[in-house]
């Protein structure tokens, strides 16, 4: 069974929409590949040799000898993946909200500074297919050349990361006022946030254990500034942040719990992990209408830390997974028809098209050799504090418009 998992974006703009839409500079991919579960590592290759460009991590390590090798067994813990299951099933039962405080998209380092960077997308998400591409490798999808795609700008990430939502469609966006600085300031003016709850925390920094559940709630306007940590700027406990009923079973009650459930979460060595990658369904709020994306083979990771309070926080943590391109262009179109941006919308499609860096088939992600790519890897970071649990809700609020959507789609 597919599991679908939704967290929302609040508090960008209609100027900003369409500097994203307007936005150029986007027409190259990488090369993804399949996403393992349960701590098994698969990778795809065609069997044949790759003019010295494609291998898979073995023990963090990489070869460039010519040939595509296998990743190792099912050890997760390789470079570019997350942490393996571990332990024994924990028996804490005290629940912790941590809310995200940060969120970096792959234009900015993921530090306070904000700095931009074309090479900070390098480090966000994971290494999905285990496989290290380069630009001479040649047993991966079919890149969309006539939309612009170029074997040039097909090398992953550092240790195999596969990112070309931050590479190529934010890696176009440097300098606009589409910015991981901006949308965490919205965070931090209490425009929006997302929420993750856990049960199985047992208080302590290296905690491995199996068990573990979670939801996760979309977190509305505040209704003023989050509390911080004068000295720190973190969330405080105290912090009671809205949440959007629109995710809830029940949109009148919190207790009913939310509609996206971590049942098979764990945690190794203080990263917290979601569990098997599923569907997550992102929703982007632009000016009140709704931007509906669906990450595939997706996994959300937390490194933990608690400190002296018992409070914990989450320094750099992962969303990962795979876009399906003709999702994100309906998406896109849709919503572009809602505030009147189709006529910037016919420009920027043909960069999103050639973007494309791996194969979605159902829930099945794969890279094969002489099949077209039909998505695009996206990798976020994020950073976030444990606050309190939340107990009111918002009325899910969308503006929506008139317009129909752009042209027909993909």
């Amino acid at each position: 069974m597919t599991l679908t998992r939704t967290l929302t974006f609040a508090g960008l703009g209609a100027t900003t929409l369409a500097a994203l839409l307007t936005a150029q500079g986007c027409g190259s991919t990488t090369s993804g590949g399949t996403e393992s579960s349960s701590g098994t590592n698969s990778s795809s290759s065609s069997g044949g040799s790759n003019s010295g460009s494609k291998t898979t991590t073995s023990g963090g390590n990489s070869s460039t000898s010519g040939t595509s090798a296998s990743s190792v067994g099912n050890d997760k813990t390789d470079a570019g993946r997350p942490p393996s299951r571990a332990g024994s099933s924990t028996t804490s039962t005290k629940p912790h909200n941590l809310a995200m405080r940060n969120l970096y998209l792959g234009d900015e380092t993921p530090n306070s500074s904000f700095t931009m960077s074309t090479t900070a997308w390098e480090t966000f998400g994971f290494n999905i297919d285990g496989l290290i591409t380069t630009p001479l490798s040649k047993d991966v999808c079919t890149l969309d050349t006539a939309a612009g795609a170029t074997t040039a700008d097909q090398a992953d990430g550092t240790n195999g990361i596969d990112n070309n939502f931050g590479a190529h469609i934010m890696g176009g966006l440097l300098g606009s006022v589409i910015s991981s600085s901006a949308v965490s300031g919205d965070i931090a003016s209490g425009k929006f946030t997302i929420e993750v709850e856990t049960i199985g925390l047992d208080g302590t920094a290296t905690q491995t254990a199996t068990g573990l559940t979670g939801q996760l709630f979309a977190g509305g306007s505040y209704g003023g500034t989050p509390a911080v940590n004068a000295s720190t700027g973190e969330f405080d406990l105290t912090d009671n942040w809205p949440v959007n009923g629109s995710l809830l079973d029940n949109p009148a009650s919190i207790d009913a719990g939310s509609q996206i459930q971590f049942t098979g979460a764990y945690i190794t060595n203080g990263t917290w992990v979601s569990g098997d990658p599923a569907t997550i369904a992102l929703n982007i709020s632009v000016s009140g209408v709704t931007l509906g994306l669906q990450i595939h083979a997706g996994v959300i990771t937390m490194p933990l830390t608690v400190d002296g309070a018992g409070q914990y926080h989450a320094k750099v943590g992962q969303i990962s997974g795979v876009i399906e391109t003709s999702e994100l262009l309906n998406a896109i179109n849709v919503i572009g028809g809602k505030l009147g941006y189709c006529s910037v919308i016919s420009a920027v499609l043909p960069s999103i098209q050639a973007s494309q860096d791996i194969i979605i088939s159902g829930s099945s992600v794969s890279n094969t050799a002489g099949t077209p790519c039909n998505g695009i890897s996206i990798g976020l970071d994020f950073d976030a504090d444990e606050i309190a649990l939340p107990s009111t809700i918002i009325p899910p609020v969308d503006a929506g418009g008139g317009g129909a959507p752009c042209g027909s789609g993909s």
